[in-house]
């Protein structure tokens, strides 16, 4: 029997007060923009040390939860774990990790483009329409492929993507999408220049259209067949361009 796992980890005084000021947190004991007790009085409360508090407060600054300014004290802030994961995100997406991000978008995604062909309402229709506007917008208006002009492109792709997601109505697969999203966003930094670099085009069905609208516009007819194999093109960066090409010009 492996005992050594099975020992019960003691928690330290940081971290009972650590856990204590976050549950008041994310409760909204202090609400965003409040400024939280002093160092000294949360001592008195807690019934521990300055140092103590003090450390339990570093931990949360670092996890978002609250910003300490110079001279003015400690205030709750809006956590957002979307900020909080592109914050760290290079520090635990790999690019071996880029791999399963593949896959997840082509599974867990290509599974939400059929179930939006038939769940997706007005509202869902009219949000992932503005995102493809919004993209179409950005590529003529930011055309590098790299600096702020990739950075807006990638936005603009997540949250195309991320309306799909929306648009099957399933909580479980947008959880999903938000808690990938920073590995998605680093997935798309990777394979946008690497396809377009050589061919601009390669964003458009023969008929004109943009990816996105063109797996929009299967997603409100319905259109489950051409709109999973359009979206698992899109996705995919294993295709060789010329494979791409190919399968982009037989939409």
């Amino acid at each position: 029997m492996a005992g050594e796992s099975l020992k019960i980890k003691r928690e330290t005084l940081n971290d009972k007060v650590e856990q204590q000021m976050r549950k008041m947190l994310t409760e909204g004991v202090w609400k965003p923009g409040e400024r939280i007790p002093s160092d000294g009085e949360l001592a008195k409360v807690f019934g521990v040390s300055r140092p103590t508090v003090r450390m339990a407060i570093q931990r949360l600054n670092t996890e978002g939860l609250v910003i300490t300014k110079a001279g003015e004290g400690t205030y709750a802030k809006e956590f957002s774990l979307h900020s909080y994961l592109d914050a760290v995100s290079d520090l635990y997406v790999t690019p071996e990790m880029l791999e399963d991000v593949c896959e997840f978008r082509k599974l867990v995604g290509a599974e939400c483009v059929k179930l939006a062909c038939r769940r997706a309402t007005r509202e869902d229709i009219q949000e992932m329409q503005a995102a493809c506007d919004e993209y179409d917008r950005i590529i003529r208006e930011h055309p590098q492929l790299e600096g702020e002009d990739l950075r807006m492109r990638v936005r603009a792709d997540l949250d195309f993507h991320y309306g799909i997601y929306k648009a099957s109505h399933n909580s479980m697969y947008v959880m999903a999408f938000n808690a990938a999203r920073a590995a998605i966003t680093k997935h798309l930094e990777m394979i946008i220049p690497a396809r377009l670099k050589e061919d601009h085009d390669l964003e458009f069905a023969p008929d004109g259209r943009g990816i996105h609208q063109y797996i929009l516009d299967m997603i409100q007819k319905g259109d489950k067949k051409n709109s999973v194999r359009a979206y698992l093109t899109h996705v995919d960066h294993h295709l060789a361009l010329d494979e791409y090409g190919r399968r982009m010009r037989s939409l």
